[in-house]
């Protein structure tokens, strides 16, 4: 008893401090949102009061989500999503919006004060909610609502345009940080930010009104604020199922033609996967499969912990006795749960199976043009802009065109980066392989030619190290290697070329396997091959035809010499048995 007072003084010492620090940002706030509201048209206070009141209402909308204020947070999150699309510049704030935001401030003077005094918000149930309600009303309307009927615009094309955009972005975001996993698992900050990121898809989905897709976005989003609440994965890859349903939503918008860019036929296999990930506690499966309801396990939680210590009972067994369900129903629920479980895990096994690898040699996914095509074009601009002759408004023209060539050649070799990232991931999946990849010098890459150029052989390599080199886990401790393998890719440039090394930790090559392979394709006389270095014997590898290759450690080297001629480029390997390959290739650069 003496515990649960203290419990209950501490809640009321945390709500009276977080309405204490509230009031006081809402206090600074006020002035500014007044000043806009007289004049909407400010240019100078616009940034500063989107900027304050963003951080404003973040703060809140945090804070209620730890001390269990769910209607106090609605409007708060309402806004922080309407003040984001306008940093994005998506959504440009108009006088409705502005009147909201003020509205929003009033609210919070008015409401703030009665927090300590209740047992919860659920007395601003009604305000909250029609509050919150108006916001996202008018962002679905966008410019054309007015103060009289915020949301009773249709959306504008543009606007929507603008949300599709940035939805493709969201998408290609998660999936570089579920590629990242094992990366992003072991920093907080980080997977907050992707849940972040993914709630901002599951609003964006729900204002296309696109409703299959909101669901998974939520299921993603659900499943992960729980793991960054402390749960964990019964599955050792779950970024596998994470990156399935991100590949479906992605799928699903670019079929705009079927029910309108939210046709799923997947979806339940999707969301049970999602559940499977984390065990549920069984109120949660009664609550969900609609035998009880939340204040039934609330009550029977309480029965649970008055309980002797000596003879503890199961939640179950709690509400079997209260009568609320019956034995056979929670064993239903149970099995139901055991179901989702193993189809995640068949989920992970689908995984494997997955589409091709992304091509590295494809353009970015905003751009309608082949990753060729634009490097020629972004080339002709430069040279264009070092004409002499050019003077007056062309010459800024032409600056200014350039100035745009560079923004699409970085985005286009961020995009390239991205696709390598994930090339590799998939290539793991496909061949059972444990490893992890670092990416070093892609800003070497910024000449677009060179990436469009290095595409092909970059794709051969990394499959080459997957696959042939790299070993399985229990080989690798077998042989008293790390489980994860290591595998890079880095650009330079160095004595007036560009180096681009793909080097692995792996198995190495057999140098006896390649003269053996050598001499009986007659490429060299079995007498001189004792007398070859370790590196004549790898290049021994890079002997056309194709077609002879079969059967040798590294097939597909012969392609990438071949590829490589066009620009005079060259092939280096070096290899160590049982530690790992580096193969690196030089391309000629004019200074």
């Amino acid at each position: 008893m003496e515990g649960a007072v203290r419990e209950s003084r501490d809640e009321r010492e945390q709500r009276a401090t977080f309405v204490q620090e509230s009031l006081a940002m809402v206090s600074q706030a006020r002035p500014v949102v007044a000043a806009l509201v007289r004049q909407p048209d400010r240019s100078d206070i616009l940034p500063q009061a989107t900027q304050l009141c963003h951080r404003l209402f973040e703060v809140i909308k945090k804070a209620c989500a730890e001390l269990e204020l769910p209607h106090l947070a609605a409007p708060a999150e309402a806004m922080e999503y309407l003040l984001d699309l306008a940093r994005s510049g998506i959504v440009e704030l108009s006088p409705a919006h502005i009147g909201l935001l003020a509205e929003a401030i009033a609210f919070l003077e008015q409401a703030l004060p009665t927090v300590p005094g209740e047992q919860g918000d659920s007395h601003l149930a009604a305000a909250a909610g029609e509050l919150a309600a108006a916001i996202l009303r008018s962002v679905h309307a966008g410019p054309a609502a007015t103060e009289e009927d915020p949301g009773g615009a249709a959306m504008d094309p543009e606007m929507q345009a603008a949300f599709v955009d940035e939805t493709g972005a969201l998408l290609e975001a998660a999936e570089q940080e579920f590629v990242l996993w094992d990366f992003i698992a072991v920093d907080p900050e980080r997977v907050a930010e992707l849940c972040r990121l993914l709630g901002r898809l599951r609003k964006n989905f729900a204002f296309l009104g696109r409703q299959n897709l909101e669901r998974l976005a939520a299921a993603l989003e659900s499943t992960l604020n729980r793991f960054v609440a402390g749960e964990f994965f019964q599955t050792e890859y779950p970024e596998r199922i994470f990156i399935r349903a991100i590949d479906a939503m992605r799928t699903a918008t670019a079929n705009s033609d079927l029910a309108g860019g939210d046709y799923l036929p997947e979806l339940d296999d999707h969301l049970a996967s999602l559940q499977g990930l984390i065990r549920q506690p069984i109120g949660e499966l009664l609550v969900e499969a609609g035998l009880v309801d939340a204040g039934t396990v609330e009550a029977a939680l309480q029965l649970q912990k008055a309980s002797p210590e000596a003879a503890p009972r199961r939640l179950g067994e709690v509400l079997v006795d209260m009568g609320s369900v019956t034995r056979d129903q929670i064993q239903e629920a149970l099995q139901t749960q055991q179901r989702k479980r193993e189809m995640a895990a068949r989920a992970a096994v689908a995984a494997e199976r997955l589409a091709p690898a992304p091509s590295l040699a494809a353009g970015d996914r905003e751009v309608g043009v082949d990753g060729q095509t634009l490097a020629r074009m972004i080339n002709l601009i430069d040279r264009l802009a070092t004409r002499p002759e050019l003077t007056g408004e062309a010459a800024t023209l032409v600056a200014e065109l350039r100035q745009l060539a560079g923004s699409c050649r970085r985005d286009w070799v961020r995009a390239f980066a991205g696709r390598l990232q994930r090339l590799v991931h998939d290539l793991s999946v496909e061949f059972g392989r444990k490893l992890r990849f670092r990416l070093e010098g892609v800003e070497e890459l910024l000449d677009q030619e060179d990436a469009v150029l290095l595409a092909e052989p970059l794709g051969h390599l990394l499959q080459n190290a997957v696959k042939h080199g790299l070993e399985a886990a229990v080989d690798r401790e077998r042989a008293g290697k790390a489980t994860n393998g290591r595998l890079g890719l880095l650009a330079l440039r160095r004595d007036g070329q560009l180096w681009v090394s793909v080097e692995d930790d792996g198995r190495g090559m057999d140098p006896r396997r390649i003269i053996g392979w050598a001499v009986a394709r007659g490429l060299v006389e079995p007498d001189r091959a004792e007398a070859l270095t370790s590196t004549e014997i790898a290049r021994l590898l890079l002997h056309p035809p194709e077609a002879d290759l079969l059967g040798a450690p590294l097939p597909g080297l012969a392609t990438v010499k071949a590829s490589l001629q066009p620009a005079r480029g060259t092939i280096d390997i070096h290899s160590r048995p049982g530690k790992g390959t580096r193969i690196t290739l030089k391309i000629p650069k004019q200074d």
